[in-house]
């Protein structure tokens, strides 16, 4: 999304549009890049705003454990969740930090018996929560669902602040309303917008939830709607070009006429994709922190850190039905938030059970701080490796585009995930691809952001352009190249072959050629 910011690449001006994040701040950032071109303006306001979420846990545990419990606290959960998040820094990622980080500040600040100490800390959380909203508003709806155990946790504790926290909440979700409601206007006010989230909506069907299928059962509906098996393919890859075949109609008709199903059609292949959700160092992390408080110290409460893990699992369950499995940037801020809520509600001072515990549960719960540091060491090192692993990578990613030298006249269209846009370091803008123009074929399809391109080019139908013309290339592999094949002899009755154009450590250029 810093590309539409920044107008590099993928726009030719910057654009206010980031498809995800609220018009607000798509807003802001076209104006700092207006400024300030080369400043990477998206990466310092995610980094700004993992600052700030952090500012706000520190105060959370703060209030809750006492200045050097937090610090101790912060510590723990930087080297074994936190570090993961900068390292890997994503809006996504960024928009549950927010959101969880306001939640917490709340949750604490309510009991907070200093009036003036605890409406600053209450509007800091306020403004946090709506900052975690506009970043990204699924980020917000599941970072909140997650909260729910530990804002009733701190209702029943606290019969006194009962009408402060539903007040707060009250207004963060008329909040969060306010910004859902503007920005669904602003789209649909503005030109070529108005009917990109009810498209998107009707899109995902097909490719990413993958909940329609072409099958034999389905067949007469795709044919009623003039697809064919290889046209549901093309959408399923990304390549949804044609205003026609791919029309919110026709996908609409299509979604309509095939009942709902529970994308679970192979029980053995979810188990083996859910597995990957939860078998890795994110959710060791978790059982680390959870089982070290357990022994070491107890919990406050144990109640709102149980159901926070189900709740969390849950919802991770559900989502890889959908997205097959649930995606990085999805379940490491889930088990981020389960450590967090343990570390919160970890038992501090003098109601610590190892003060008073035998022998036995004091060696365990020495070892396992050691393991737990050993651990965090670890992690260090693991995100050194991967750093440096994308470092290369990114290295690689420039090497090519130079090795590419694209000119201005030229047009590279990057089918999905084969131009790899997520080797772009987030902390510098791109001046490499200034001269490079860029259309993706993803969600950003049949929006402005495409449409400005070929408008640009002079481009009404890409399918015929890459065969017809000279100055059209596409970044793609075979695979998707044989997709490609079938649709134009399918469409326009034409034989195509691809010549390679480039070759590159990230990424190969074909130049599709008439026959």
């Amino acid at each position: 999304m810093g590309l539409y910011a920044a107008g590099i690449g993928i726009r030719s001006t910057p654009d206010e549009h980031l498809l995800f994040m609220h018009v607000a701040i798509g807003w802001a950032l076209k104006q700092l890049y207006g400024i300030a071109r080369d400043f990477p303006w998206y990466a310092a306001f995610l980094y700004a705003a993992f600052t700030a979420a952090t500012a706000a846990v520190i105060q959370a545990l703060a209030l809750r454990q006492g200045r050097l419990s937090a610090s101790w606290g912060i510590f723990v959960l930087y080297m074994t969740v936190l570090i993961n998040f900068v390292s890997g820094l994503q809006f996504t990622i960024v928009g549950v930090y927010c959101t969880v980080a306001g939640w917490t500040l709340l949750s604490s600040a309510a009991t907070d018996d200093a009036q003036s100490r605890s409406m600053n800390r209450q509007v800091g959380a306020f403004l946090l929560l709506l900052v975690g909203a506009g970043i990204r508003e699924m980020s917000f709806l599941l970072a909140t669902a997650m909260c729910v155990p530990m804002l009733v946790q701190s209702w029943v504790d606290g019969k006194r602040v009962r009408r402060k926290i539903i007040l707060v909440a009250a207004g963060v979700m008329a909040g969060y309303a306010l910004l859902y409601v503007s920005n669904a206007a602003y789209y649909r006010s503005s030109v070529g917008w108005a009917g990109f989230y009810e498209y998107n909506a009707l899109r995902t069907y097909f490719n990413d939830f993958q909940v329609i299928q072409f099958t034999e059962q389905t067949r007469p509906v795709f044919e009623s709607a003039a697809w064919s098996q290889n046209d549901y393919r093309m959408i399923k890859s990304w390549f949804y070009a044609d205003p026609v075949v791919y029309s919110g109609s026709k996908l609409a008709q299509i979604v309509g006429s095939i009942p709902f199903k529970w994308p679970v059609s192979d029980p053995a292949s979810f188990e083996r994709e859910t597995l990957k959700t939860f078998v890795n160092v994110h959710w060791l992390a978790v059982v680390l922190v959870t089982t070290w408080i357990g022994i070491r110290s107890g919990f406050t409460r144990t109640a709102p850190v149980v159901f926070t893990a189900i709740i969390g699992v849950g919802l991770l369950v559900v989502i890889g039905m959908f997205l097959k499995p649930a995606p990085p940037h999805v379940f490491i801020p889930v088990a981020g938030v389960i450590a967090l809520v343990a570390v919160l509600y970890r038992r501090v001072g003098q109601h610590e059970p190892s003060r008073e515990a035998g022998a036995m549960r004091r060696l365990l719960g020495a070892g396992l701080t050691a393991i737990l540091l050993l651990f965090g060491l670890y992690n260090l090192w693991e995100c050194r490796e991967e750093g440096a692993t994308r470092r290369e990578q990114q290295l690689a990613f420039v090497a090519d585009i130079e090795r590419l030298d694209p000119k201005p006249n030229e047009l590279y269209i990057a089918w999905g995930s084969k131009f790899p846009f997520e080797y772009i370091t987030p902390l510098t803008t791109p001046t490499y691809l200034k001269q490079m123009a860029i259309l993706p074929l993803g969600l950003e399809l049949h929006t402005p952001h495409v449409n400005e391109t070929m408008d640009r080019f002079g481009v009404s139908n890409l399918y015929s352009a890459l065969f017809s013309r000279r100055d059209i290339y596409l970044i793609s592999n075979q695979a998707k190249n044989a997709l490609y094949v079938a649709y134009v002899k399918e469409k326009h009755g034409v034989d195509v072959r691809f010549d390679i154009r480039f070759i590159g450590k990230t990424f190969t250029v074909y130049q599709v050629v008439r026959i």
